[in-house]
């Protein structure tokens, strides 16, 4: 419903992992009712599958899906490294705004390391993510 939302408003690009092996992209239609019900869903805002070609073992589970006309070029490569998916790569054409910012840049090798340790334990203390770690 959220990406129905935006993707009325602007142009949107879903990148990723879907893990959706039995879609085929030709017709497109899929074979279990839970993966039928994303299809329709991105289907109804237009959405395409930019990935033509095989990301893992014969399936297309790595998607490149636009409601627009930014995407170009994709192409699927190689497998980086010890992963089981091969790359995917492509073109994003996109306006930039043109303005003003000031580039702060921090001198590391001035840093007081124990200072800064200690604000951010006492910005992180009491939140539930923040585990105890003692250096060995």
């Amino acid at each position: 419903e959220d990406i129905h939302k935006i993707a009325s408003k602007a142009e949107l690009l879903l990148i990723g992992d879907f893990n959706m092996p039995d879609v085929d992209w030709d017709i497109p239609v899929a074979a279990s009712s839970r993966i039928k019900d994303i299809l329709d869903s991105l289907q109804t805002k237009l959405f395409q599958q930019m990935v033509m070609e095989p990301t893992r073992d014969g399936a297309m589970l790595d998607f490149v899906l636009t409601n627009g006309e930014s995407v170009s070029d994709v192409m699927v490569g190689d497998h980086l490294a010890s992963s089981d998916h091969r790359m995917v790569w492509f073109n994003i054409k996109m306006q930039v705004e043109k303005g003003y910012s000031k580039l702060h840049v921090l001198d590391l090798k001035k840093m007081n390391y124990d200072i800064m340790g200690e604000n951010l334990k006492a910005e992180l203390a009491g939140r539930e993510q923040v585990v105890e770690v003692e250096e060995q």
